[in-house]
């Protein structure tokens, strides 16, 4: 990604011809962009590709130093926005995912422990 702010050929992952093709040549919103990403993003080409725009659950579970688990409760919880591609897979915005990381510390998650990102509290055994 260029850092210079919105880049639609890093959302969908693709070269200025495909990018032509997939957007019908004409002038696009980042969210009609964001949106085509569902069906055209390439993600498994782009797993290894620390400036992807688009990370996995896996992923950015790894950039919070936390659980897949955890990262689906944000998920699910509105925490954290995401789109699922037509593969299922849930893909979120880098961007995103370093916005929780660095910004201020959100109200943790029912059944979670006090900090910025839910942690399972498992009972002890004989309580």
């Amino acid at each position: 990604m260029t850092g210079l702010g919105f880049d639609p050929l890093s959302v969908l992952g693709c070269d200025e011809d495909e990018f032509r093709t997939v957007m019908r040549g004409r002038p696009v919103t980042p969210g009609e962009v964001e949106a085509a990403a569902r069906r055209h993003y390439r993600w498994r080409a782009h797993l290894d590709d620390d400036d992807s725009y688009w990370v996995t659950v896996h992923e950015a579970a790894q950039i919070l130093d936390t659980s897949t688990t955890t990262v689906r409760r944000l998920l699910a919880a509105g925490r954290l926005p995401h789109l699922t591609h037509v593969s299922g897979v849930n893909l979120i915005a880098r961007s995103q995912v370093h916005a929780l990381l660095d910004g201020p510390v959100a109200p943790p998650l029912p059944g979670s422990v006090s900090g910025s990102l839910p942690v399972r509290t498992w009972p002890r055994r004989g309580s």
